[in-house]
């Protein structure tokens, strides 16, 4: 998916892509040029415009790091969108160069990811069965619930790095396995 481009000269508009045009819902590029580069910016972020703007000037390299901002489209609605910036000095003037993408969709996938591991760790934690998870390769336990560390008399903290096996009746019985566990 490609990026969208502004270029903005004295704080107005001079040049935007396509992708410009699908973000911002324009049909054309006169609905964009001539406008100043705050008219894009959420209410909460306008403050910060100058202040980014500021920055921009007295930038060593005369860029901003990337940021996350809303941006305001045509229609009033919202997106949010990843925003880069550089001047670049020509013949004919400093030009603003603005690079920027939607993630819109990306932010609500993350979200739903973080609110299903949340609901899976409520699981994980609240099961009154104990839940151990372990690395295969090491025969490790990588994490457990209260509800396992409860059974074998630990806390989840100590049981993090045991070997697995530790807990299984070992050649020998009941005795070899209390022997091991002790030590």
């Amino acid at each position: 998916m490609p990026d969208a481009v502004l270029v903005y000269e004295n704080r107005k508009m001079v040049y935007c892509s396509e992708k410009a045009l699908e973000y911002f819902g324009a049909s054309s590029p006169e609905d964009l040029l001539g406008l100043d580069v705050t008219e894009f910016a959420h209410p909460d972020e306008a403050k910060n415009v100058a202040k980014r703007l500021e920055f921009l000037k007295n930038s060593a390299d005369g860029t901003i790091p990337t940021e996350r901002i809303q941006l305001k489209r045509l229609d009033g609605t919202y997106f949010l969108a990843d925003l880069s910036a550089r001047l670049v000095k020509a013949d004919e003037g400093t030009y603003l160069v603005g690079v920027i993408r939607d993630v819109t969709q990306q932010f609500e996938m993350e979200k739903k990811l973080a609110e299903s591991e949340q609901n899976y760790r409520s699981i994980f934690e609240d099961a009154n069965d104990g839940i151990y998870l372990f690395d295969p390769e090491t025969n490790k336990i990588t994490d457990t619930n209260r509800a396992g560390a409860s059974m074998l008399g630990y806390s989840p903290i100590e049981l993090i790095g045991m070997e697995l096996n530790i807990f299984a009746a070992p050649e020998g019985g009941e005795e070899a396995r209390l022997k091991r566990i002790q030590k």
